[in-house]
């Protein structure tokens, strides 16, 4: 049996708290599928793509709220995978760390 804990700070951080703890009522399978998702290849591309040119100081306007919220949905997508992947260990699978994901 597994003795971890569910992450803290800043996981489960208070924007996130109402959807991680959503996650707490899902089935053992659906928690697999969220800490197996990938990202799209698109959006990375996007979202790499955005940061080199915020580091050239090229973005315009609306590229800069663009990578604003692509920040945001990949931070989410993060919290979400790697708490899924915490609640699946502490149910008593090998699920992977967040970083082998």
């Amino acid at each position: 049996m597994c003795t971890s804990s569910l992450p803290e700070e800043p996981l489960a951080a208070a924007p996130f708290q109402t959807d991680l703890a959503a996650l707490d009522a899902l089935e053992d399978e659906a928690l697999w599928r969220i800490a197996r998702s990938q990202r799209s290849a698109g959006d990375v591309t996007r979202l790499e793509w955005l940061l080199e040119e915020q580091a050239d100081n090229a973005l315009r306007g609306s590229e800069r709220l663009e990578l604003e919220a692509r920040m945001a949905a990949a931070d989410v997508f993060l919290r979400r995978k790697a708490y899924a992947a915490a609640l699946l260990q502490q149910r008593g699978h090998d699920a992977p760390q967040p970083d082998e994901a």
